[in-house]
This record gives structure tokens, sequence and C-alpha cells, in this order.
């Protein structure tokens, strides 16, 4: 079957609209969707950042990527607009950012939207200073008003997009003082974020098993996956469960660990979230039984999927897991790999002539025209044809229902239902899905995003050659080694340092973190799984050490073994970020501190195990109070406690508590709540403080230490609120410098979290608490605890 070819997929550009802008020289393919529009878009950079400090006009700077549904929308209502272009262009400077090319300017940015608006998405909304905001040695780039989408006129609880742009040049014209105190509050909130200092914490069995806890708590016991619609695959989720549940003690929860494993990877299988003529997952399911997916696909989910679908072949010898790596990896070197050089394109969109899913739906009287009687009822009743119609798009509701496909059941379950042994079905199936498949190579297909990732590339390699171990299939380990020899030959700066992204040209963008360690990731994976068929080859393993080498020097910080996720070259930014949270692409210090094990058991290395050991150190904080949200650290520590669980030890600082003993505990009075979609849910919070310690209420705090906070991260549509107790004087005759009283809480209080809902629920949302334990002293760092409480939509 040939791949399906970028010149046949158009740009989303429609019709000629205007004059090429700055972004027609741009390879990427988000940036090119934009090049004709009124708005006078620049990409971001030193040429654009100078209009900006030249005009002294704030930066509009919208951020998205190309298969972004919503970022489409946005693209066709205001930014194909000539009156929003001239607002745009006579009052600010407006700025285009590839999400994919520049991951840390959205990283920064997206910091600045969850913290104003309590939710994230994209296209990616934020207004800057520009530089000289201040003078003339002000940097800029502080945000001062952030968001998502904004429709062109007000509406679903959202302002329009026109009456935002002109309260906020008229803000600037008539009240700057505020705007740049507000700019420098969030400025100072995005950097505390990113870089408050996190004292190391010994970790140990007891983080691994809360994160063992939590994860089972939230698994959806009839559905499979973890919480409520939207659900997505989230690997790294099974990922940790499939590695640790031998060593469980408890048989039980051994039992439910694995099950929750296989029954996820099922479902997900089974669904419609799996594309069952073409092979490879879509982005996430709308619902929570897998069925109706937002229908993008991405490199780096279906490269993270195979690995996980292999190694849980490897484990249970699962037939259907097995038809999943192999459809899974057939579709990607079908339709996601470039011709000449072996690597592996981005993403596929989820839309066709403006319509979700177009290219992936059916009728019935299709299914019918095209198979025939016969074979359309059994197609029909296997992939859920006969129950009716189960989608209908939202935004197009004159369109016709159609169905998305999905099984309705395990494969063997459905031929004993036909009194078909499960060949026989399948072979009747296979050529049942192979005439719809080629039907649907006639309709348009959805755009491509051709370009080529490095990172991406790193884990699409890891789960080829993960599954030609697990399915003795050769053509995957074949085609993992070719990608991995050019990323490792050709992304490459004259002087050796990685790059992060190229199309039809050079590439071009230093690497990030990401892109060292996940292409690590997959050069470890190609060595081992050669190996294990006897295809060794100490290239790979060579190629791994010289670019965790090349990194080191890159990104590590001396003083403290943290590993930054930027490279100093991008360092124009309002704060260089460090994470250590997994979510869609998991954490790249988390990839590297596995790197870092490999690299030690394969070599015997020293330096590597202590790196890693640092590395571990400086995210053992945040690991220890939201263990769920650093799971990949939290399999580290896994690791350690069977390499040898004194070197967990070793990895703390000297003198720094176990994570037991911070002084400050939170019970919630539930674990699990449903939000209602027009009303609020109450979660009392208990507070107990040791004696000796205080916390600072809200709103009072004093210089060097930190108000209580409670906030919702992971998703979005839902906003805390919070009714506190009083608070007391931190000493009878305590001020500070304004004359304002801080109000302290001591010993046991109880404090109401009200869930409401304010749009459309997305993502994981959990409450994380935020506060400073102090004496009357010192103050210990700032603590953030991700509470163990399933939030769902009722």
């Amino acid at each position: 079957m040939n791949r399906i070819e970028p010149e046949s997929r158009g740009e989303h550009a429609g019709p000629s609209r205007a004059a090429p802008n700055a972004l027609a020289a741009e390879s990427s393919p988000y940036l090119l969707q934009h090049a004709r529009n009124p708005v006078q878009w620049r990409p971001w950079g030193r040429e654009a950042l100078s209009v900006a400090r030249e005009t002294d006009r704030p930066i509009f700077l919208s951020v998205g990527y190309s298969t972004c549904f919503w970022c489409h929308v946005m693209e066709r209502e205001s930014f194909e607009s000539p009156a929003v272009a001239k607002v745009l262009n006579d009052h600010f400077v407006p700025i285009k950012v590839d999400r994919e090319e520049r991951p840390d300017v959205d990283d920064v940015y997206m910091a600045a939207v969850q913290l104003t608006t309590g939710q994230g998405g994209w296209p990616m909304s934020v207004w800057l200073t520009p530089p000289g905001a201040r003078g003339p040695d002000d940097r800029g780039l502080e945000p001062f008003y952030a968001g998502t989408y904004f429709p062109i006129e007000g509406r679903w609880n959202r302002p329009g997009f026109l009456e935002v742009l002109h309260a906020i040049s008229e803000a600037w014209r008539t009240r700057r003082a505020e705007v740049l105190e507000q700019a420098a509050t969030i400025s100072r909130a995005v950097r505390e974020h990113f870089s408050a200092p996190s004292q190391p914490v010994a970790l140990g069995a007891g983080e691994v098993g809360r994160a063992v806890a939590t994860l089972l708590r939230m698994h959806d016991r009839e559905f499979g996956g973890f919480g409520s619609a939207p659900k997505f695959p989230q690997p790294v989720f099974c990922r940790f469960l499939l590695d640790v549940r031998d060593s469980i003690e408890d048989p039980a929860v051994r039992e439910q660990a694995g099950v929750a494993v296989r029954r996820t990877l099922d479902r997900m299988a089974l669904g419609g979230i799996f594309d069952h003529l073409g092979g490879g997952f879509h982005r996430y399911s709308t619902d929570q039984r897998w069925v109706v997916p937002h229908f993008e696909k991405m490199l780096y989910d279906n490269g993270q999927l195979a690995e996980l679908y292999a190694l849980s072949f490897a484990a249970w010898r699962d037939p259907l897991h097995a038809r999943t790596v192999r459809a899974t990896c057939d579709y990607v070197l079908r339709e996601m790999t470039h011709p000449d050089s072996g690597a592996f394109f981005s993403a596929q969109d989820a839309e066709v002539d403006h319509r979700e899913g177009l290219n992936y739906l059916w009728r019935a009287e299709e299914i019918e025209r095209l198979l025939g009687p016969d074979d359309a009822r059994i197609f029909a009743r296997v992939y859920g044809i006969d129950q009716g119609p189960n989608f209908r798009d939202p935004h197009h509701p004159e369109d016709p229902p159609a169905n998305v496909l999905f099984l309705i059941d395990r494969p063997e379950a459905i031929a004993s239902g036909f009194g078909l042994s499960e060949d026989e079905l399948e072979r009747r199936l296979a050529a049942s899905r192979d005439r719809l498949f080629k039907e649907r190579l006639r309709r348009r297909q959805p755009a491509l995003d051709d370009k080529i990732i490095t990172g991406w590339n790193g884990l699409m390699i890891a789960g080829l050659s993960h599954a030609a171990a697990a399915l003795a299939e050769p053509k995957y380990l074949v085609a993992a080694d070719r990608a991995a020899r050019w990323i490792v030959a050709s992304m490459r700066a004259p002087d050796g340092r990685l790059l992060r992204a190229c199309r039809n040209g050079p590439p071009r963008i230093d690497a990030f973190l990401e892109d060292y360690a996940m292409l690590v990731h997959g050069l470890l994976a190609l060595w081992r799984c050669a190996e294990g068929m006897g295809r060794r080859d100490d290239w790979s393993l060579r190629s791994a050490m010289e670019l965790v080498e090349r990194a080191r020097s890159e990104f590590r910080r001396n003083s403290d073994g943290a590993w930054f996720d930027a490279p100093e070259a991008h360092a124009e930014l309002i704060v260089r970020t460090r994470s250590s949270h997994d979510g869609a692409i998991p954490c790249a210090a988390g990839f590297m501190l596995h790197n870092l094990l490999d690299l030690h058991e394969l070599t015997g290395r020293g330096e590597c195990l202590t790196d890693a050991l640092r590395l571990l150190a400086s995210m053992s904080g945040d690991a220890a109070h939201a263990p769920v949200g650093c799971l990949n650290t939290i399999r580290a520590v896994h690791r350690l406690l069977a390499i040898d669980p004194a070197l967990l030890g070793e990895s703390a600082a000297a003198g720094a508590p176990a994570a037991r003993d911070v002084p400050v505990r939170i019970f919630a009075g539930a674990d699990r709540v449903g939000v209602p979609g027009n009303a609020s849910a109450e979660l009392p919070l208990r507070f107990e403080i040791d004696p000796g310690y205080h916390i600072y209420a809200p709103g009072s705090e004093m210089e060097g230490a930190s108000a209580t906070d409670i906030r919702i991260e992971g998703g979005g549509g839902l906003v805390a609120e919070v009714s506190w107790p009083a608070g007391t004087r931190l000493m009878a005759d305590s001020t500070v410098s304004d004359g304002a009283v801080p109000l302290v809480y001591r010993g046991t209080f109880e404090a109401r979290v009200t869930l409401r809902r304010v749009g459309a629920w997305t993502g994981r949302p959990m409450l994380v608490v935020r506060y400073q334990p102090c004496t009357e002293t010192s103050c210990l760092a700032p603590i953030e605890v991700e509470l163990d409480v399933a939030i769902d939509p009722v």
C-alpha cells in the first residue's frame, strides 16, 4: 500500500487570501498554514523581538501545532479576518510559534495560561511586554494576559477576540503601569513554578506503593484507563504498573495491577481510538468507553504505545496485543515514514474539509454497498455498525450521523458467538477491512505534518525495536536501525550538536533535553533488542554514550545535578525551565534518568550512576509529593530498590528529611469526587501541622515565605474555590512592611474546596496544594502536594 504523499494533502491554506507574510520562509507546516493570513505574522526570533522593542508594541504570541483542531477554527474565524488583522497589525507585534519546534516557548507561556486561568490548551494566546518596556535593559517577554481559543465574538462564557484585542490595546496605551505590574506578578509566578528550590528527600518503597495505590484507585474497572472522559492513553501509567507488578508483595494488589494494565490495553485496542482499518492510535477518546476519538494521530503516542503493547505481549503473549503492535508499526512504516531517509513524520490531522474525522467515518449503507450483504452483516456486528450511529460532528450538526469502527468484544469471544474459529473469523474480517481501507484511500486524506522531530523519532525507534524483539519480526528492527542511523548522522550541527527538527531542507533549531533523552532511549532499545535477536552492533550503544556526554555538558547544572529542559542558546525567555512531571510526552529528565541507569547497567560506568543519583535527588521533592505526576521518576526508584536500596539514601542530600517526615499532612474527605456539569461538588480538607511549625494563610506571607494555595492542574474546565478558616497572628505584635498583619495556621484546621465546572472538561484534573512550613526562625522550601483524589465529570 502506498503511503500518503505530502503533496496530496494541502496545508489548510485554501484559496489565496493575502500576500505572503514573514512565515512564508519557514518550513513548519503549522507556520506555513498561516503564511497567507492578512495578519502580519513573524516567527519567533531576534528580528520579531527587535520590532517589538522599536515600536513599543505588546507582542501577541499565538502558539499551536499543525494538527490542532481548534487552531484551525481560530484561524478561520479570526486570523483570516481583515478586521482582526488590522487591529493586530496596527497595535501589536503578532508572533506565531509551532509548539513542536519550540517546546520551551510553549512550556513557559502555557504555565502563564494555567496559572492565570486554571486551564490550558491550544491554540495558546498570550500577550507579552516588548523588550525595553521598562527601560533599555529590560528584556521584556513578560506575560500580562493569557488564554487559549477565543471566538471571534463572545460565546460559551468566553469573550470575543476583537473585544479582547481592543481592551488590551487600550490598557497598554492608558494604564501601562497596571499592565507592567500584572506582567511582573505573573512572571514571578511562572519563574517560581519552574525554578523554586526543591529540597531533596529520601525516596523509597513507600512512594512506589503510594503511586500503585493511587493508580488502582483512579483505574476505571469497567472500561479501562484512568479517570473519566476524555480519556488519554497515558502509556506511562501502564508501563509503571507493568514494571512494578511482580515486586508487589500483596497478591491481591499484584493481581489488580496486572488486571488494570491488561484491561486498559484491551479496551484501547478494541475501541475506536485505535484505527481498525489503517492501524495506529488517535490522540484520545472523547468518551469513557474509548469509542469516539479525537482523530489526530501523533508519532509520540504511537511510538510509546508500540513499545508498551510489545512489552505487554512479551509478558502475557496475548494475540490481541501482538496484532495491535503489528498494525501500529505497519501504519507508521506505511504512512509516517520518509521514503528516502527512513525517519518518521510527526502527525496526521484530525479533520478533512473542516470536518472532524471525516476520513475515518462510515455509514451502514456504505458498508453494505462495498462488502455485499453477507460480509456486511458480519462486519456490522463485529465493528458496532448494527448498534446505530455513534458519531455526530458537534461543529456541524447538520451533517448526517455516522459510525466510528470499534470491536464489540475480544476477538475470541466474537468468533465464539459466530460459531467460527478465531482464525476463520480473522481471515474473513481481514478481507473486508482491506476493501474498506482501499475505499478510504480514495477519499481526501488528512493533512500530514511531515516534519521530522528528533526526540519523537527516538520514541518510534524504541517502539519498533521492542516490536521486533517481541514479535520476532526483523523488518521492524531494520526500520528502527535505518531511522536511527539517519537521525544520528543527519540531525546535527557542524560542531556535532544535536538539532531538533527538519522538513524539506537542513535541520534547524538546537535540540532540547527531550531530543537527547528520547533519542538515547531509542538507541539503547535498539541495541538491546538487536542483541536479543542475535544482531549485535555496538554503534548504537556508542552513539548513545556520546549523546549523553554532550547532553551532560549542555543541560546539567553542576551545583545540584539537575538537568534543564532547554539549551542555553534559548536563554531569551523569562526562565530556563526544569521539569519533573510526566505528561502526554513524558518528562525529558525522567527519560534521561533511566538512560543513565541503563548505561550504568550496560557499561558499568560509575559516573552514569553518580549522575543518575544526583538527578534523582534534584527531582525527589516533586516526586515525593506527586508520585503519579512523576511516574518515570518513581519507576527509577523501583529500579534502584532492586539494584541496591542503599543507593536511594545516597541520592538525597545530607540531613534531608524523608518524605514521610514533612511536618504538614493533608487529608481529603473523599478519594473520589464527581463534579456535575451544571453544579459543583464539595471536598473537605484537613490539615495537621506539627508543633513548632506554621503555614501562612492565603494572602499572608513574609519575605522569603509563600502563602498557602490550592489549584487545579492537569486539566481544564474546572476551578477550585476554597473557603479558608480565619488565621491567627504570627506573633501578637507582628506586621510586615506595608502594615498588613501576617496570618498563619497552626495545629489542625479544615478548609473546604468547592469544585465548579466552567467549561469543557479536558485532561485529568488534580488538586495541588502549595504551602511552606516555617518555624519562628526559618522556613523549609515550598512544598507542592498532589492530593490523592480522583476528580470525574458526572
